[in-house]
């Protein structure tokens, strides 16, 4: 039975003894004002009074009937009145533990409120953590062929910089020569030495931790459209588009015997193509905002051998680079 349908019931019962009690004490209040308007019946004196024997059963009958039948209707009328006050009791009782039932439900509520506004909190931070390690991997498939790119693009750059000394042994004087048989225009000032700066623009970030993972190279931000030019002399083994890296470029070098690898990201386009031969300086693409990047900025990898997928090789580019 519902709690509802026991209180409902209970009503009831209470209403009809309350009733049941009234009628009665109406019935007490007639008999008590009969007995002040006739006088106090001694029923010792009717006993007495008797004409005969006969007269005298009949008159003990009567009196005992109706002493009986008064000790009935005061004695029901007290049980009657006992049982409403139970009954009242338990409604009480009934009332007390629904309250305290209501203020524990809602305390209840309370707690899973808490406790699934903390879930959702929990859930938007993995989302969270969850996107920003997705936003620098790269698929299998992705990874298998920039390492395969690379062995060719290191070979030809080993190459370059051995006929580039030998043009330098040939002709004294013509230091930081550079074999590039491409139209490209040379668009930003070469630094001295090896390396250059490859984007105007503001650091942002810098290798290291970040968001509790490792940042494997820098950020360069710049809010103009400016070019992003290859940070050495070498050979791009890479040009594509990356679902994480955007527009991105690898440019494999030998530098002095050492081979380095050079990866220009988040790029808004392209202007070099996979085997293609590249000087310090020369143009390989536009700053810009695409791949899994929030705000216009070059991120720049230097890798002290060849790329790999744990960036293990990843050294500091502030280190080389003049900025």
């Amino acid at each position: 039975m519902s709690t509802t349908s026991i209180l409902t019931e209970g009503d009831t019962e209470i209403k009809t003894l309350k009733e049941r009690i009234q009628q009665r004490e109406e019935l007490l209040k007639e008999r008590a004002r009969s007995y002040q308007e006739t006088g106090t019946i001694n029923y010792l004196d009717v006993l007495i009074g008797s004409q005969s024997f006969s007269d005298f059963l009949d008159r003990a009958g009567a009196v005992t009937t109706i002493i009986t039948a008064d000790q009935e209707l005061i004695q029901k009328h007290l049980d009657e009145k006992k049982l409403l006050e139970d009954k009242q009791n338990q409604a009480k009782d009934l009332l007390e533990k629904l309250e305290n039932f209501g203020e524990s439900q809602k305390k209840l509520k309370s707690d899973l409120d808490i406790q699934k506004k903390e879930k959702d909190n929990i859930m938007k931070s993995l989302k969270s953590k969850e996107k920003d390690l997705e936003n620098e991997k790269l698929s299998l498939e992705e990874q298998n062929s920039l390492l395969n790119s690379q062995d060719e693009a290191i070979g030809k750059a080993i190459k370059l910089e051995s006929e580039k000394e030998t043009v330098v042994k040939n002709k004294t004087g013509s230091s930081n020569s550079s074999i590039n048989n491409d139209s490209n225009t040379t668009i930003s000032k070469q630094a001295k030495g090896a390396w250059t700066a490859p984007v105007q623009g503001r650091l942002t970030s810098t290798l290291g931790e970040r968001w509790n993972k490792f940042h494997a190279g820098i950020d360069i931000a710049n809010s103009a459209d400016v070019p992003i030019v290859a940070a050495a002399d070498g050979v791009v083994s890479r040009s594509y588009y990356s679902t994480s890296y955007g527009n991105v470029v690898f440019i494999s070098h030998s530098i002095n015997g050492q081979v380095y690898t050079t990866v220009y990201a988040h790029m808004d386009s392209r202007v070099v193509e996979a085997g293609e031969t590249i000087s310090k300086g020369q143009q390989v693409g536009i700053i810009g905002n695409t791949g899994q990047s929030f705000g216009q900025h070059l991120h720049f990898e230097l890798h002290k051998g060849q790329w790999n997928a744990s960036k293990s090789n990843a050294v500091n580019p502030l280190d080389y680079i003049p900025l």
